[in-house]
């Protein structure tokens, strides 16, 4: 990342998500209070930088960062359950069509893609979640090697029993931004073992208990829709995700994370220029509404020099790295390639604003989707 690069998006961190993650902190301080929290528990990768903030912050207040992850979270549980649909549910979202290889890591089996040929299966070989019961090669794998998922969920769910002991007693406030699969594994993984931990959901958003449960739902429906991927990339953490848990030799618990070649500098840089606004701003007083002010303005009506900015860097998502922006050479694209990328896009409004789209009409597909919204509501 070149000098011009980082001043841009530290200059982003300070104007677009300072602002919000000020307004996020105040609102958890208030929750800590309120619900009589114990501690305030940050999972990786979600509550990296909420953890340096209130550390740095709000010291009186205890603050945890939690190393977990989906995988982390719901591998331990599988052995629980008696069938392939069960596991499944353990996940509350997938994408719509997923390979092998995908569910295999879900499954905690990874290590056993070399045994896909034996049932004519490959890595990238495709899925669906609503039919998987009618694919009689993939249930001939799942059959033959289901006693090898139960052996490594018990061996994880050992060692997070032993991670979870010292917290046993609490009540604990979990920040959570995505869909909320990690917080019900470890709830449902307590009850399962008679662990004796509360967990308190301290949602970004969703839910009359989130910290925008006052904010006008349909607009933010709207503007997570074109543009959620960018709070996602700010609020993740420089290290890549936990695939599982180990022993050392000391007899230590270590989180091993995944392999992970994606450049953490601009996170970095976004968490830096935040941090710079919450020590200029920490006693001011902006209002829920007005701290998505600048935002509303990068995420749904970017400016087209600005995005070049953007063009290189991949995220993980959809359990895959991707691009955050696609490159579309409308001289060599058809519509149907066209509309693919628009429908993959993980930032529409940027992905359409590449594309030259001028911003009266973003404007217009915006108002569109406000009032569908506000219709459904």
């Amino acid at each position: 990342m070149d000098i011009e690069e980082r001043t841009y998006f530290n200059g982003l961190g300070y104007q677009v998500f300072g602002p919000i993650l000020l307004g996020y902190i105040r609102w958890i301080k208030e929750r800590y209070k309120e619900r009589n929290l114990d501690l305030i528990l940050c999972p990786s990768r979600d509550g990296f930088i909420v953890n340096q903030v209130m550390t740095k912050f709000y010291p009186e207040i205890k603050t945890s960062y939690f190393y977990t992850s989906r995988l982390a979270s719901v591998i331990p549980l599988l052995s629980s359950k008696n069938d392939l649909c069960s596991m499944l549910d353990l996940y509350r979202s997938w994408p719509e069509t997923f390979t092998v290889s995908l569910l295999l890591d879900r499954l905690g089996i990874g290590y056993l893609v070399d045994q896909l040929e034996h049932f004519d299966l490959y890595e990238g070989y495709c899925l669906r979640k609503d039919n998987i019961i009618y694919d009689k090669k993939f249930l001939a794998f799942f059959n033959r090697f289901k006693n090898d998922i139960y052996i490594n969920s018990n061996s994880q769910k050992e060692l997070l029993i032993k991670y979870l002991m010292p917290y046993q007693g609490k009540t604990l406030g979990f920040v959570d931004l995505g869909s909320g699969t990690i917080l019900s594994s470890l709830a449902s993984f307590c009850r399962e073992y008679n662990l004796n931990i509360k967990f308190e959901s301290l949602n970004f958003q969703g839910g009359d208990r989130s910290y925008f449960c006052n904010i006008n739902d349909a607009y933010i429906k709207v503007l997570f829709r074109f543009s959620y991927i960018l709070l996602e990339l700010f609020f993740t953490a420089p290290h890549s995700s936990v695939v599982k848990y180990e022993r050392e030799i000391d007899n230590k618990l270590m989180a091993v994370l995944s392999k992970n070649t994606n450049d953490f500098d601009v996170t970095n840089s976004l968490h830096l220029g935040a941090i710079n606004y919450m020590k200029k701003h920490f006693l001011s007083d902006d209002c829920l509404e007005s701290v998505f002010s600048e935002y509303f303005q990068l995420g749904m009506y970017p400016d087209i020099d600005a995005l070049n900015f953007w063009k290189n860097i991949k995220i993980d998502a959809n359990s895959k790295n991707q691009e955050l922006l696609c490159p579309v050479d409308l001289r060599k694209k058809n519509i149907k390639d066209i509309f693919f990328t628009l429908k993959s896009s993980l930032w529409l409004s940027g992905q359409l604003t590449l594309l030259r789209m001028p911003k009266w009409m973003l404007k217009l597909i915006y108002t569109t989707y406000f009032i569908k919204y506000k219709l459904i509501k």
